[in-house]
């Protein structure tokens, strides 16, 4: 049996929901995220896939996501590439916004230590 034991850390930023469900809601955005959808359906169905929406939340968040990847990567000299981002979008009655930035790597330092202070300041 084969088993490696990786090292990293992360950073998860959770996005205020009010703020969010009022942003989703602005006249723009609405208009936006039906551009986007359209563009999604056509995209699809020229491929023979079936469209499967994932809402201009998971747009929001996986844009910010990447970055935020660009970000940490100019800010500790570490190579893009090498950090993985998770989004967890979920609008309704059980909501959720966040982002999951980190890295794996088969050291026992993580090249994100530190970023907390020096990432984007939210309040």
């Amino acid at each position: 049996m084969l088993c490696a034991e990786l090292r990293g850390e992360g950073v998860f930023l959770a996005l205020k929901e009010e703020q969010l469900v009022e942003w989703e809601g602005r006249e723009k955005v609405l208009a936006r995220e039906q551009i986007l959808k359209s563009a999604h359906r056509d995209w699809c169905l020229a491929r023979g896939v079936e469209p499967r929406w994932p809402g201009i939340r998971c747009v929001l968040l996986h844009t910010l996501g990447h970055v935020l990847i660009r970000h940490f990567a100019l800010e500790r000299g570490y190579g893009a590439s090498g950090i993985t981002v998770r989004i967890y979008p979920r609008s309704g009655p059980d909501p959720m916004s966040g982002i999951l930035l980190y890295t794996a790597a088969p050291t026992a330092k993580g090249p994100l230590v530190g970023s907390s202070r020096s990432a984007v300041e939210t309040d």
